[in-house]
């Protein structure tokens, strides 16, 4: 019942989520598109995963053990991932992510500020309690390693299958790769925190680089 939860949480979660974005206005969507997407379905994720706790997990823990020798070694495989992409696409010459390219369009100095803000805390809260822990609980990860690693690989594919914005093979494996090192840190610390904490240095990390990108292709 416990892993049918999850699933069904996820399943909720993917369908209500575009209803809610709807009661919004085009204009506040197009210029607060990061919270209006990302706000409600924090609430909702982070209300669902108190309820998997009470009814299913007592021992089910948000915080985990996150040791700093974990952190810094996934952020370094996080910086190395993009380091390496983001060489082979200047080496391809491959050009920008248009959603990179028009990320900071048409928008105030401001509403910039709060995307970027909004970009670092809400996706990678409601991303990884949807992916690595609601959609990560259908299989017993804990059973065995055989297990975990076909949840770990599994997620991660649904995980980069599901930013069908982006258009080069290069951003798919990216995304894959990122998957697998924030469901080994979800796994690992037996918590959230690491594996948010992982997502969002990896989005200032991409923000970054993207930045340097521009910069040399102009």
């Amino acid at each position: 019942m416990a892993s049918f939860f999850g699933l069904l949480v996820f399943w909720v979660y993917r369908q209500i989520n575009p209803l809610i974005v709807r009661q919004f206005a085009p204009w506040t969507q197009f210029h607060y598109g990061i919270p209006v997407y990302y706000g409600p379905a924090a609430l909702l994720l982070l209300s669902l995963f108190a309820l998997h706790r009470r009814l299913f997990h007592p021992d089910l823990r948000f915080v985990g053990n996150v040791r700093r020798i974990d952190a810094a070694r996934g952020m370094l495989v996080v910086s190395s991932l993009y380091v390496v992409t983001y060489g082979v696409a200047l080496y391809l010459r491959q050009p920008r992510e248009l959603s990179m390219v028009v990320l900071y369009s048409l928008k105030t100095p401001a509403e910039n500020v709060v995307m970027v803000i909004s970009l670092l805390v809400l996706p990678p809260l409601v991303e990884e309690l949807a992916f690595r822990h609601f959609l990560l609980s259908v299989l017993p990860f804990k059973a065995n390693r055989w297990i975990a690693a076909i949840a770990i690989v599994a997620t991660a594919l649904f995980f980069a299958f599901q930013h069908r914005q982006y258009a080069y093979m290069t951003s798919y494996l990216l995304l894959f790769a990122l998957g697998i090192v924030f469901a080994r840190a979800r796994i690992r610390s037996g918590g959230m925190v690491l594996p948010i904490a992982l997502h969002s240095y990896a989005i200032g990390f991409a923000l970054i680089c993207d930045q340097v990108v521009a910069h040399f292709q102009q």
